[in-house]
């Protein structure tokens, strides 16, 4: 059996079992999709995490799906877009969250499904400008941080009474331990390793001036990306710094108990769900002063250290103060623990509940017949561009196998 046929049968069998697990239940309950990529973004870790927490819930249901290389970790996986649709024609959803699909918006303009447009960063390219393209078919908009909720609103002003802010919520879980005072800190990067938004290339830069203050430190930086073979040279040969590659969602959280501060060193975020679960397992959070999601977050000197974007002989010296002074590492640990309580699993579930009720509950107004084309025109142009940019990354995965 080719990988294709095999992969078209694994879709048949979840969907007839996604079909008996809703025949079981009340008929209320609704079906909501996500699309996810086929990695392990910040995106994902929050859809899978919203998945979970919605299995008991009364009225509505999380279903996966992802577009490319299959994702095991998804509840539907297809390689090609007529297969995408084929999914969410068996499933019959209520609501889709299209994220970076832009397929989902076509199925919403072609079904006239209800669209909630999440806003997951600070970013032009991959949130405001699509968003405001197809706004025309999001029934609501959820921005995960004030930030973004205000930048969204400045480009489609006209819609500013439809969007919420809904920040991300983080489960409870193990704490990393309080070690002693003679032991040096134990430092984690988690996110993937690009230059554009984490900007990765500045553990670098920090590991050098950690070195040039003396301060003892074992870094262990988890994710991949384009710039990990330059990490890896620039790293070869030291011991205190590990790189040990992506790391699964199931044991992210037990690695984050092994350290003792979350370092983090983007340009832009929307807010960052390592950064929550970190808060939540109490590392001290030493981060820079991204344009989103940190201030909303981290108390500089309550719960965490904050330092602007690039200045890595400040967050060097940060560090250094909690490596020299362990009793204002156990005070921010505090602080990092309490601040984690505003951001529950609960709340976040509740508020996201609430933005399902108002979207399926909400008369939509007919789109014109000039906007449907145009709309039609914009996302086919849309999935043929995913599709082009999938075929690049699979050729560059063939060769770089060679």
């Amino acid at each position: 059996m080719t990988p294709k046929a095999r992969c078209a049968l694994e879709l048949i069998y979840k969907l007839l079992v996604h079909q008996a697990d809703l025949g079981i239940l009340r008929t209320e309950v609704k079906t909501v999709v996500i699309a996810i990529g086929g990695g392990l973004s910040g995106v994902d870790s929050w859809a899978y995490d919203l998945r979970r927490w919605f299995e008991q819930h009364p009225s509505y249901r999380i279903r996966t799906l992802s577009l490319g290389k299959k994702n095991t970790a998804a509840d539907f996986s297809a390689w090609h877009p007529r297969q995408i649709f084929g999914v969410l024609q068996a499933l019959k959803p209520s609501i889709v969250i299209p994220n970076y699909l832009p397929l989902l918006f076509r199925y919403a303009l072609t079904h006239d499904t209800p669209a909630i447009g999440m806003c997951h960063s600070d970013s032009d390219y991959e949130y405001y400008i699509p968003l405001s393209l197809y706004e025309p078919l999001v029934g609501l908009f959820v921005a995960v941080s004030p930030e973004c909720h205000l930048r969204l609103a400045t480009h489609i002003a006209h819609r500013k009474h439809d969007i919420v802010t809904v920040p991300y919520g983080v489960a409870a879980g193990p704490l990393a331990p309080v070690r002693g005072s003679d032991t040096p800190l134990r430092l984690l990067y988690a996110g993937r390793l690009v230059q554009v938004q984490k900007r990765a290339l500045d553990l670098v830069h920090l590991v050098a001036q950690l070195d040039a203050l003396g301060v003892p430190f074992h870094l262990t930086v988890a994710g991949d990306g384009d710039v990990a073979p330059f990490l890896e040279r620039a790293f070869a040969g030291r011991n205190d710094v590990a790189l040990v590659g992506r790391v699964a969602m199931s044991d992210m959280r037990a690695l984050m108990t092994e350290h003792d501060v979350y370092v983090q060193v983007s340009n832009f975020e929307g807010t960052s769900t390592s950064l929550l679960q970190a808060l939540s397992a109490g590392l001290v959070p030493c981060v820079t002063l991204a344009t989103s999601g940190v201030l909303s977050v981290v108390r500089d000197g309550e719960s965490g250290l904050i330092v602007p974007v690039g200045c890595m002989d400040l967050m060097a010296q940060g560090i250094r103060q909690l490596h020299q002074q362990r009793d204002m590492l156990h005070r921010l640990r505090a602080g990092a623990l309490e601040r984690a309580r505003a951001f529950t699993a609960e709340a976040h579930v509740s508020e996201m509940a609430n933005c399902f009720d108002r979207v399926v509950s909400a008369s939509r107004e007919p789109i014109g017949e000039i906007d449907r084309a145009f709309l039609d025109r914009q996302l086919a142009s849309a999935q043929r561009t995913w599709m082009m940019n999938y075929v690049r990354s699979r050729v560059a995965e063939l060769v770089g196998r060679k």
